[in-house]
């Protein structure tokens, strides 16, 4: 062992040296012969090998790499399908030109995948992640207005997209319909080519003013001939006050709370009213992942449970305060101990705004404000502290993929509670499973357990690579979470 680590460090120092010297070189302009130039680069480079599938048999292009210098992922090479999106490459633990285990010089993206790497000193192997292919094309409905078509990944949210303003017109929703009845909702995965219909609203403008000198406002656009709410506070703290609602005048007395309803015919002006006399509201993690979050807000004044300063001091909903992988805040009460009704905690205040009034009649939106008198404390509960037997709140359906080159060699999912369980069949040398693009060190059997609870909504692909003898196989499928 310890010549073989010995002989490693030569070999790196040697590399380190010749590479030291071709760089003082090309910084003195010497000329390089190019074969001479080619081979100080392969003596001093490694091989990684970008794999189509996570198959070593399948087809693989070749780079060289020099050691300890960053690579970003736009230099990998690309390959092209007509119904897939390369959306990622991933690490292919390959005993026969590197090590099976994921080395430490790796950096990933947001979505796991590999965002950039420094060589070492052995080749290694990479593969391509695969997403189907999905075209979005928009029909916005209004005269020489025209947007290009998105193509993106299976999987991932549509942005809205930007349409200007066309005098007091604005274009209010995205329709899956022709008739503009039925509005797409953007916090979807996308799973399929389809067209969307821009409606078109007729508006006008309040002008929100915080009113205490410094000049800043806000305009919000409202929906003529219908009914709308009035707008929440929102902007920065104001030192020593706590707001009370809007007025129609600089110092007039509060008009309008928040969540009043209005018909809107006209462009409007509205104030924020101030007082100094604040009580304090204290949200309490039921995890206790968060220290407690407190919020200063004026007495009698309406507020909104579960609305709070952000690190960056802008008045906002807890759960974009609040934010941790695989859970949001499912909603908000007095108790710490509520009772669980139809599987989930039955908490008073949903983070989205429903409320349980005292008859039991749910309310929607706007109906989470209270008048706040006193000091008050709240507990925040998480979505996954939902329990099998209630209602059914999450759907988690399974399919597998027709590419697979042995169909039907992974049985299942077995379900218990949020774990699904897969088995592939005994008989094979090796087995490895990938969860969306990561390989899982800790299933190298025939049996992958995945944990569904803490998993956002979304698309999952799950693949299996079989080896028998010197032959491999893939079996893919796809996890998806609604």
């Amino acid at each position: 062992m310890r010549e073989i680590f010995k002989t490693s460090k030569i070999k790196y120092l040697f590399f380190t040296i010749l590479l030291f010297i071709f760089t003082a070189c090309e910084g003195f302009n010497f000329e390089f012969n190019g074969d001479l130039r080619a081979h100080i680069e392969e003596d001093v480079g490694v091989t990684y090998s970008f794999y189509e599938y996570p198959d070593l048999n399948s087809q693989h292009i070749d780079k060289i790499f020099i050691t300890g210098k960053t690579i970003s992922n736009s230099d990998f090479p690309s390959y092209v399908h007509d119904d897939t999106l390369l959306v990622g490459w991933q690490y292919l633990c390959n005993s026969e030109t590197g090590s099976k285990q994921m080395p430490n010089y790796f950096t990933f993206n947001e979505k796991n995948y590999i965002n950039s790497i420094r060589p070492g000193i052995t080749d290694e192997s990479l593969y391509a992640i695969w997403k189907k292919k999905c075209t979005i094309t928009f029909v916005t409905n209004w005269p020489g207005v025209e947007l290009d078509p998105v193509i993106m990944p299976e999987g991932d949210l549509l942005q809205w997209p930007n349409v200007e303003r066309q005098g007091n017109w604005v274009l209010w929703n995205w329709c899956t319909d022709k008739e503009l009845t039925q509005w797409y909702n953007f916090s979807e995965p996308v799973t399929e080519d389809m067209t969307l219909y821009g409606r078109w609203v007729e508006v006008r403008t309040i002008t929100y003013h915080k009113n205490d000198g410094s000049g800043e406002e806000t305009r919000w656009d409202y929906q003529i001939n219908t009914e709308n709410v009035f707008a929440d506070y929102m902007f920065r703290p104001r030192d020593g006050y706590g707001f009370m609602g809007w007025s129609d005048t600089p110092s007039g007395g509060v008009k309008k709370y928040p969540g009043d309803s209005f018909t809107i015919t006209q462009d409007m002006d509205f104030y924020a009213v101030w007082s100094s006399d604040l009580v304090t509201v204290t949200y309490i993690d039921k995890y206790g992942a968060f220290p407690n979050k407190k919020v200063r807000v004026a007495r009698n004044s309406r507020y909104s449970v579960g609305h709070a300063y952000s690190d960056y001091s802008w008045y906002t909903d807890l759960g974009e305060i609040w934010v941790t992988s695989g859970k949001t805040i499912y909603g908000y009460d007095e108790s710490a101990n509520v009772p669980m009704v139809n599987g989930a905690p039955n908490v008073k205040y949903s983070r989205w705004g429903w409320y349980e009034t005292t008859d039991n009649q749910g309310q929607w939106r706007g109906s989470n404000y209270i008048t706040i008198t006193s000091n008050k404390t709240f507990y925040v509960y998480w979505d996954d502290m939902i329990v099998e037997g209630g209602d059914v709140l999450v759907g988690i359906t399974f399919e597998e993929s027709p590419d697979s080159d042995i169909p039907g060699l992974v049985s299942g999912p077995t379900v218990s509670g949020s774990t699904y369980t897969f088995t592939a069949s005994t008989g094979y040398d090796e087995y490895r499973w990938y969860f969306d693009g990561v390989y899982q060190s800790s299933s190298s059997t025939n049996v992958l357990e995945i944990g569904t609870g803490a998993l956002f909504p979304g698309i999952y692909n799950i693949t299996l690579v079989v080896r028998q003898g010197t032959d491999y196989y893939s079996w893919q499928g796809t996890l998806t979470k609604s």
